[in-house]
């Protein structure tokens, strides 16, 4: 009688096997469409950020802000500083828990030619988006008696997802340390979105998703 309970307890075993396999395989076919749905939508959302950047388009930056940025910054504020303004969180307190007003003026005149996405990423939990950029620019240094200087500045931009929708991460971000051997050290004060688990998925894959949606 033993065995015969072992051997059907391993024929069930056996039976159950494939649709678990299955529904592993569902699982993680469902995780990958979402991921990539994601990244899809935000990518979409760095693009025009970016072109607004290029064209200054003021109202359409400011629609992309996080909420908690626009309870802070008013669009009338963002709109006489030039767009410029970040919140500084590193200037939270116990006493006081809003973050300050950053506005970072021009040390020099520059004019913006165009900003690429060099690299994509999204984190494995699907909240936090990163787009590593390139801003191409003529600069105009004192130095250089009004000849542009043609330059590009490298920069990320981050994004969080909240109730399905895609905003930017408009704070004051610390360098890294530089070390005078040259080595690199992380800041000592890092955000959620910089410490996410990323993975970086490629332009190729993006453009396919994107031609697939539309």
């Amino acid at each position: 009688m033993k065995s015969f309970k072992g051997y059907f307890k391993n024929i069930c075993l056996v039976s159950f096997l494939p649709l678990l396999i299955f529904d592993k395989t569902l699982a993680l076919i469902h995780d990958d469409v979402v991921m990539k749905e994601n990244i899809r939508k935000v990518y979409q959302n760095e693009q025009q950020y970016l072109k607004a950047r290029v064209s200054n388009d003021l109202h359409l930056l400011y629609s992309f802000q996080h909420p908690e940025y626009k309870n802070i910054i008013s669009l009338e504020k963002f709109l006489t500083t030039g767009g410029y303004p970040k919140l500084d969180y590193f200037s939270v307190t116990e006493q006081n828990q809003k973050p300050q007003v950053y506005i970072q003026f021009r040390q020099f005149h520059f004019i913006l030619h165009d900003i690429k996405i060099e690299k994509s990423f999204i984190d494995k939990d699907g909240r936090y988006a990163k787009f590593h950029i390139i801003h191409i620019m003529d600069i105009f240094l004192p130095i250089a008696r009004g000849i542009p200087i043609r330059r590009e500045m490298k920069s990320i931009d981050y994004w969080e997802k909240l109730d399905g929708n895609w905003f930017i991460l408009n704070k004051v971000r610390l360098d890294p340390f530089a070390h005078i051997s040259g080595a690199i050290t992380k800041n000592p004060t890092a955000f959620p979105e910089e410490d996410a688990d990323y993975i970086e998925i490629l332009a190729g894959e993006i453009d396919n998703e994107k031609k697939d949606g539309e």
